[in-house]
Order: C-alpha cells, then structure tokens, then sequence
C-alpha cells in the first residue's frame, strides 16, 4: 500500500502537478492519522472489555468467599444461641430450682469465635474495583464484621478476666472426674462430657455475684448475636447485588 502511494506521488511530482501533491500528501496523513485513532479505538475497546472481565472474575471469585461468610456466620449465630440460651437457663435455674438437663454449664467458661474469610481473601483486590459503589458496600459489610470482631473480644475477655476467675479458681466447678479420666485423655468437650461439677455450681448458684455475671455474659453473647445477623443482612444483599452485575 505504501508502495502504491510512493509511486503516484513521484508521478505527480515528475509531471509537476504540484497542488494535486500537496492534496493528495495531505490525504495520506489524514488517511494514516485516522488509521491510528482507529486503531487506539480499538485497543480501548479491547482493553475495556478485558477490564470489565476482570471485574467479573472477581464479583464471582467475591461471591464465593461471601456466601462462605454466610455458612460460617450462620454456625456462629447458632452456637451464640445456645449460649445465650443456656444463660436464660440458668437464670431459671435460680429463681425456681428446676435442673440443668438441656444446659451446656460449660459455656460458662468458653470462648467464642468468629472468623470470616472474605476480607482476608479480597482486600486488595476490592481496593481495586472500579465500581466505586460496589467497593462502598462492601467496605461497609467488612464495617459491619469488625462490629462482630469488637463483640467476639468484648464476650472472650468476660470469660477470661471475670467468669473463669470466678468459677474455676474461686469456687472451683470443675468436673475432676471428667477432667482427670485416665482411660481417656483427650479434651472432655469433644467427647460431649461437661467439665463443669453441676452440685458445685448449684452451691455457686446462691452466691450474690452469680447473677451479675451470668447477666453480662448475657448481654455480650447478645450483642454478638445481633452483630453478626447484622452482617448477614449485608452479606445477602452484595450477594445478591454482585449476581445482578454478572
């Protein structure tokens, strides 16, 4: 093409059409100039197209991790419950002296835990999203996790500091039999065996600083209940957000 270009300006130049030169230069650099941006058309078309495939990849790759945060807070929440239910048990249990069967006394000096995957897994790419709503909702679910994150530490730090103090060391409730079982030594919880001695826990049932405490175990394991159905409420609607942008 080049070629064919070369040779009929030379044939204008030999036959002095001077003014037909000019004009038909001047169409080949127009010619060649919109050939370029033609061509920077189509590397931008191209290059958008590759960068919304991008962000596809990872609203799916997203959702993945999301809907695991839903499984997994979906346990959580319903092992919060019955802690929070063995409380209003034992509650009962104080004011009409009814039994423990049902109760799992061992929540009284156990941890919780909450561990999503999501933030771990995506912050940086997330930070990178080109939609900039879509990385406001879900920075602000990953809000609404470290909220679950303060109530998780909040509850663990009554147990350690208040409850365990006050039941194991000071009224020693502890089920020695279970704890000290030869025959088998691995850790009584998983075996479903309470390490809690419910007779000594009834004697500490009667002593003025049960309540309190039972009642602050109480309203940590609610406010981390409430935390964590918060979070699911956010984790369902980017879910069902990202899925509409697929």
């Amino acid at each position: 093409m080049i070629k064919i270009f070369n040779k009929v300006k030379r044939k204008l130049l030999i036959e002095g059409k001077f003014k037909s030169y000019l004009l038909y230069a001047i169409g080949e650099i127009l010619l060649v100039v919109i050939g370029i941006l033609i061509a920077i058309k189509i590397d931008d078309i191209n290059r958008e197209v590759q960068l919304r495939d991008d962000e596809i990849g990872n609203y799916k790759q997203i959702i993945i991790d999301l809907k695991r945060d839903s499984a997994l807070s979906n346990n959580y929440h319903k092992r919060g419950t019955v802690y929070l239910n063995t409380y209003f048990k034992l509650n009962q249990i104080v004011n009409d002296g009814s039994g423990f069967k049902g109760v799992t006394t061992d929540f009284l000096v156990s941890n919780i835990q909450f561990s999503p995957v999501t933030q771990n897994n995506h912050q940086t790419t997330i930070e990178k999203l080109r939609n900039n709503l879509v990385r406001e909702q879900i920075n602000s679910y990953f809000g609404q996790l470290q909220q679950v994150m303060q109530a998780t530490d909040e509850f663990n730090t009554l147990i350690s500091q208040f409850s365990r103090p006050y039941f194991l060391l000071e009224h020693e409730i502890f089920n020695n039999e279970a704890i000290f079982k030869y025959e088998d030594r691995r850790f009584p919880p998983l075996l479903g065996v309470s390490t809690v001695d419910t007779t000594k826990l009834k004697k500490v049932m009667k002593h003025q600083h049960f309540i309190p405490i039972i009642s602050q175990l109480r309203m940590s394991i609610g406010f981390y209940l409430a935390s964590i159905e918060r979070s699911m409420i956010e984790n369902h609607k980017i879910i069902k957000d990202l899925e509409g942008r697929i």
